[in-house]
């Protein structure tokens, strides 16, 4: 896929999201690797055209390149700090 102007403003907006986090945990370097990764992982993607799931794909690749440059592997979990609560649902009749 061509790196354009959208591939970039997705990039931008998840980078910065994450920004904070990244540089809190694992340093400055590891958002540069991420967004080298990411325009890497951008231009070897298959082209989609115009399609409602553009961001969807975007998102994905940033995520991917998130993963790849903190070392994570590909089932992921065993670097996250975030704990999930289950809430207990019942069901009344």
């Amino acid at each position: 896929m061509k790196e354009n102007a959208s591939t970039r403003a997705y990039g931008w907006f998840y980078s910065h999201a994450c920004k904070k986090q990244l540089k809190a945990q694992y340093g400055g370097q590891t958002l540069k690797e991420c967004r080298k990764e990411y325009r890497e992982i951008i231009r070897r993607a298959k082209d989609i055209g115009p399609s409602r799931l553009f961001s969807a794909y975007c998102m994905a690749a940033w995520f991917i390149a998130l993963n790849r440059s903190t070392g994570g592997s590909a089932e992921g979990g065993e670097r996250c700090d975030f704990r999930y609560r289950r809430k207990k649902h019942s069901v009344c009749c």
